[in-house]
């Protein structure tokens, strides 16, 4: 719901670095390890500039920050080395191996684990391909897990403890750091140099070049910073894959960032008969241009052979790219709904930290006028936000959300694919609006109004809230059909024969 300038704003810088890779990857001037870049993914979380064009603000010179930014880059990088084989040694000890050289026609399931989630549960649960894994077991097909692990923190304990889930869980996995052996050190000690020199060409030809943007060499800039070196693991273990065993598909987790990239280019180059199938379970916005993956990708290697999104709304009227819609991830959406007579209000907070905070503050200050008022923390988050936060522990619930959507009746909420979840079933939606940054909404004007609205602050909310609830009780018929319809937009239930043909079990 941008205004024409804003929408013409994130066409141009979209365009603007397509071209630019176009351009790179068409030269013999750069190599593959500038695709570790996270500003070329063109994720606005590693753009800067381009979140001061879109907000019309005025982008000083950071050149004068080389040095201090590239001293940043060698402790970042240095320090993830020396992690990384903390990390590998603690897994060698409290693991078990899995050998999947023998393995045959078996399928890789690529998925995010968050650790301190999984240490807190003391199991794992897969999040992603769930649905995917229970077909592929009744038809007797062989899969293992790749997991990122996300949210590490610095805890050594917590490390072993999650390698310890592993072990015992009745799943295989495969980790980089079974795939990433000794031998490969003094290799992502190279990367670290040679990444640097091709970050700092890259730099002087856009600022000598006909890509030569103030807001794109900003970003550039700010990227010497970042340590880019768990993208080029990435890619060392699609290699090692690859080069060990070459009958195996790809399910891929896919925002198409740095690590989707690399770990696709290593598969082409080593094994061209490895599948990848590229799975975009999550609301994908225009404003995130990552998440949309160029037609031209297939030219240079890091291109999947489909993409599997959530529902038809996200499916190109003209690509090259096979895609299918099935809701493996949000299964949830077709078998749970809000009753006519639910009334409670849920505050679910995103992974943001500044917004989580932004919007606490108006929850608290308008929890009088709220009917049995909960919060639900992100998983990321964790529970330490509750000091941050002023919280009492008494009004988070623990619940799985799926069991408290019967008795919801309002959600207020932000970005994230949350909200469509909860608005397809039956559930009004309160959007958070924060007037100093990009409004980034999941919904569509649909319903607006009458099952959706937005609030800035509490008083908006209360508003809003009560609107809303009111319309529940009048015209409960017009909401539920709203409901419905955003389910045949943005979601496609997953049948097992629709698994079975979309996955190619």
């Amino acid at each position: 719901m941008f205004s024409p300038n804003e929408k013409k704003i994130i066409k141009d810088y979209n365009r603007q670095l397509d071209e630019l890779l176009d351009f790179v990857f068409s030269s013999d001037s750069f190599d593959k390890e500038i695709l570790a870049n996270n500003a070329l993914t063109k994720n606005p979380d590693f753009n800067p500039g381009f979140i001061k064009k879109f907000k019309g603000l005025k982008v000083k010179k950071n050149n004068k920050f080389f040095f201090y930014y590239l001293l940043i880059y060698f402790f970042k990088s240095f320090a993830y080395l020396v992690l990384f084989f903390l990390k590998k040694t603690l897994f060698i000890i409290f693991s078990k191996k899995v050998n999947f050289l023998d393995y045959k026609n078996f399928f890789v399931l690529d998925i995010f684990l968050l650790s301190k989630s999984t240490v807190k549960k003391n199991k794992f649960e897969d999040r992603y391909l769930s649905r995917v894994a229970e077909n592929l077991d009744k038809n007797n097909k062989k899969f293992l897990y790749l997991p990122v692990f996300y949210d590490d923190g610095f805890n050594l304990f917590n490390w072993i403890k999650v390698y310890k889930i592993l072990s015992s869980s009745k799943f295989e996995f495969l980790t980089e750091f079974q795939l990433v052996s000794w031998r490969h050190s003094f290799e992502m000690f190279i990367f670290i140099f040679k990444y640097s020199i091709q970050l700092f060409k890259l730099i002087k030809f856009v600022e000598n070049s006909k890509f030569s943007d103030e807001y794109l060499i900003y970003s550039l800039y700010d990227s010497i910073k970042h340590s880019s070196l768990s993208a080029y693991v990435r890619y060392i273990m699609g290699r090692e894959m690859a080069k060990k065993n070459n009958s195996f598909t790809l399910l891929s987790y896919c925002e198409y960032q740095d690590i989707d990239r690399l770990l696709f280019k290593s598969l082409r180059e080593y094994s061209p008969n490895v599948k990848i199938i590229a799975y975009q379970m999550f609301r994908k916005h225009e404003f995130f241009m990552n998440m949309d993956i160029p037609e031209q990708n297939k030219i240079f290697g890091f291109a999947p052979d489909k993409v599997i999104v959530n529902g038809k709304f996200y499916i190109p009227k003209n690509s090259s790219y096979e895609y299918q819609s099935a809701s493996v991830r949000n299964t949830e959406v077709f078998k749970y709904k809000s009753s006519k007579n639910a009334k409670e209000f849920l505050l679910l907070l995103p992974y943001i930290e500044s917004e989580a905070k932004k919007m606490t503050q108006i929850f608290i200050n308008s929890l009088s006028f709220l009917v049995c008022p909960k919060i639900k923390l992100h998983p990321v988050l964790g529970k330490g936000v509750l000091s941050k936060f002023n919280l009492d522990q008494d009004i988070v619930a623990d619940d799985d959300f799926y069991s408290m959507v019967s008795k919801t009746g309002v959600i207020f909420t932000s970005v994230g694919g949350a909200a469509l979840e909860a608005i397809s079933m039956g559930i009004s939606i309160i959007i958070f609006k924060d007037h100093k940054e990009p409004q980034i909404n999941p919904l569509i004007e649909l319903g607006k109004g009458i099952i959706w609205d937005e609030a800035s602050n509490s008083d908006e909310l209360i508003s809003k809230f009560s609107s809303l609830m009111q319309l529940r009780q009048d015209n409960y018929e017009k909401v539920e059909k709203l409901s419905l319809e955003y389910q045949r937009i943005f979601f496609t239930n997953p049948s097992s024969e629709l698994i079975k043909e979309t996955y190619r079990v």
